[in-house]
């Protein structure tokens, strides 16, 4: 009894945060990231650099534990990892209360704690943490890590007169030599950290063990990133880069892929560092913890007061350990804003590089929050517990501001969305066939269903810009025995298609193709042009070709429609056959419409979402809700020439009601094209 007494706070702290964010997680993958780190984690595969060894890892040990939907298990993990999080967070605020005053706890360490739980409620819910709280990416591992470093430069301060100081030293690089294994975000910390050890004890700069000992951490917390190593040895199905050598590893390091040297690249700024970036955080920041709209009114602004008045509470106390935390605040803000480097108008939200500095700010808000209830509590006051009431119902209030103002956006407990697409997808996909994607959101989520679930295994899945490497390539040799593709003469390995002189190939149609596609077309005749500038080509363009070449019919290949390249596109579109969500590659130019297979398609196809109006749409689901609007235009455009008018009507019936317009708000076309087929369906029903 005594222990949950004087742990209270922190029992509870933590139940709330694992109540909230277990309420409100993804029941599967969603969109970028989650996919892709599910899929790894299904099969101790290797996600693109710089990937998170650790939360792979425990994502693989916990996916032993259940073989239907290990998605939702992994959501959950992270959400027990973010409240571990807010726990540290809370744990951080004591240890520098405890630094910072030799005052010990009276009689109302009750009420105080009933305050600090009410506070917690700021930092649970705020927005960040809380949207990769619900979701299975190594972002909130990066928080955790965060206030862990901070817990150890905490004891470290404490321990810095000490000759054995260099002990405490170990454990802060050791740290942040494992974060690189996480996401390595937390590298920005270095600088103020560096700071922080100068202002308590300069002499450490003099000291030969405090070198030594930093050195030997942040080496052997970096040795883990050598697992990357075996891990890619063991050729998973999911292994983006092969790192199954030394140099392979060090290219995947230092982010070889999207620029290298690790990225380090503070002069050259990819958008005006005054007039962009800086503001960029500012609105990240605000998102936070300095709201307003019109039910938050004067609430909005009150974490980032408590937070100042955490800072000024330091002040009075310890003008020492003020200094180095606000100093450490404002140069890790700085080196974030720095190196992250934020381009302008970037296609996704990229707040979640600024989440250690979001943390540490949380520890203001904890210190704000226990002064104001000291102060009020030390009042002589006969009213004082009147103010002391107030005062919590205004923290309470704050808390709730917080948990309504995000609750719509963050709640994703029935959000399917990507699943959803993943399976329509696959499922468009004919027996043993073979279907060519790009980017993250047409790629990842398939494979999750494949590696992770073992659906649609018969299907090989390749990503077309992977198919310019050489290691991809080869890994699909290996998966897939049947894989179309032979080298033909050319190292895959040293291209350079400059140029580039047509190639042509001729593929006879065996009878059983023909009776398949319903053509007399005997022979199948094909060329690849240089489709780039510079009369060049790219490897996967030969690779293509190659394939085409050596299928010869016997798998089906089609291609994801969303986001197809418009130089492939204008290469294959004779060949291509529209059937809704793909194109598939057919033998015929004049076959090149699916009607029959997109109303196949959407018989049994799942929509669930669209229609359930307390369910936040994201940018993506909304583009993707374009392919469905098409699929069923279409299909009531082929009922209408065929003079099935109730078929048409039907249909048009069911795209209203599964995707209704005042919640996906069309493009104009579509809205026309509806608006056409209405009158003419009416007109003809009537007669």
């Amino acid at each position: 009894m005594k222990y949950i007494k004087n742990n209270l706070a922190v029992i509870v702290i933590f139940i709330l945060a694992l109540v909230i964010y277990w309420t409100t997680t993804y029941p599967s993958i969603t969109w970028w990231d989650s996919s892709e780190y599910s899929t790894a984690a299904a099969c101790l595969g290797l996600t693109g650099a710089p990937g998170s060894i650790i939360l792979t890892l425990l994502g693989w040990i916990l996916s032993k534990f259940t073989s239907h939907n290990p998605a939702y298990l992994f959501n959950l993990f992270v959400g027990f990892i973010t409240s571990l999080t807010v726990i540290c967070i809370f744990l951080s605020f004591k240890k520098i209360q405890a630094l910072t005053t030799e005052k010990k706890q009276d009689e109302s360490t009750l009420i105080k704690n009933v305050s600090l739980i009410l506070a917690s409620g700021i930092i649970i819910c705020s927005s960040t943490l809380w949207e990769y709280a619900i979701m299975f990416t190594p972002y909130n591992m990066t928080a955790l890590f965060t206030v862990l470093i901070l817990l150890a430069v905490l004891n470290w301060w404490k321990n810095a007169d000490n000759s054995d100081s260099w002990k405490s030293l170990f454990i802060v690089t050791l740290l942040i030599g494992i974060d690189f294994s996480v996401h390595r975000t937390n590298a920005v910390l270095i600088p103020g950290i560096i700071v922080m050890m100068l202002i308590r004890n300069y002499k450490i700069m003099l000291n030969y063990k405090s070198y030594l000992s930093a050195i030997s951490g942040i080496i052997l917390g970096l040795s883990i990133q050598l697992l990357y190593i075996p891990m890619s040895l063991n050729d998973p199905l999911f292994n983006m880069g092969e790192t199954n050598n030394l140099l392979r590893w060090w290219d995947f390091i230092s982010l070889k892929q999207y620029g290298g040297n690790f990225l380090f690249d503070i002069l050259h700024r990819k958008s005006p560092f005054w007039t962009y970036q800086i503001p960029y955080y500012a609105k990240g920041f605000s998102d936070n913890f300095f709201y307003f709209n019109h039910s938050t009114i004067i609430l909005g602004f009150i974490p980032a007061l408590l937070g100042l008045i955490g800072i000024g509470y330091l002040y009075k106390n310890n003008r020492k350990i003020a200094l180095a935390l606000v100093l450490f605040f404002i140069i890790t803000i700085v080196i974030s804003i720095s190196y992250f480097n934020i381009p302008a108008n970037y296609f996704r939200s990229l707040y979640r590089h600024f989440l250690p500095t979001y943390v540490v700010f949380s520890v203001f808000i904890f210190l704000g929050s226990s002064c104001v209830m000291n102060n009020l509590l030390s009042i002589s006051h006969r009213r004082k517990y009147l103010f002391v009431s107030v005062s919590m119902i205004l923290i309470l209030g704050v808390s709730l501001t917080q948990y309504w103002t995000n609750f719509y956006n963050r709640n994703s407990s029935k959000n399917t969305f990507t699943i959803d697409h993943a399976s329509n997808i696959i499922n468009s996909i004919d027996r043993h066939g073979i279907v060519f994607s790009t980017g993250d959101n047409l790629y990842f989520p398939e494979l999750y269903l494949q590696i992770a679930e073992k659906k649609r295994l018969d299907i090989l899945h390749c990503n077309l810009g992977l198919l310019n490497v050489d290691w991809y390539i080869k890994q699909n040799q290996r998966h897939d025995k049947e894989f179309p593709f032979s080298e033909d003469g050319i190292d895959i390995s040293k291209y350079e298609f400059k140029d580039w002189k047509t190639k042509y190939c001729s593929i006879a149609i065996a009878d059983n193709v023909k009776k398949e596609y319903s053509t007399q077309v005997d022979t199948f005749h094909l060329s690849l042009p240089a489709l780039r500038q510079n009369k060049s080509i790219f490897l996967g363009d030969w690779v293509l070709f190659n394939i085409f070449k050596n299928n010869k019919w016997e798998r089906p290949i089609y291609f994801i429609k969303l986001g197809f390249e418009s130089e492939l596109y204008n290469w294959l579109k004779p060949y291509l056959r529209d059937e809704g969500l793909v194109f598939e590659f057919v033998p015929d130019s004049s076959l090149v419409f699916g009607e029959k297979k997109i109303e196949i398609h959407l018989d049994r196809f799942v929509f669930s979402g669209y229609n359930n109006y307390s369910i936040p749409i994201d940018d993506v689901a909304r583009i993707v809700s374009g392919q469905y609007y098409e699929m069923y235009l279409e299909v009531a455009g082929y009922k209408t020439e065929t003079k099935d008018w109730n078929g048409a009507s039907s249909y048009m019936k069911q795209m209203k009601k599964f995707l209704p317009f005042d919640r996906l708000y069309p493009d104009q076309e579509v809205i026309e094209r509806t608006e056409q087929f209405d009158e003419l369906i009416k007109s003809n029903l009537r007669e």
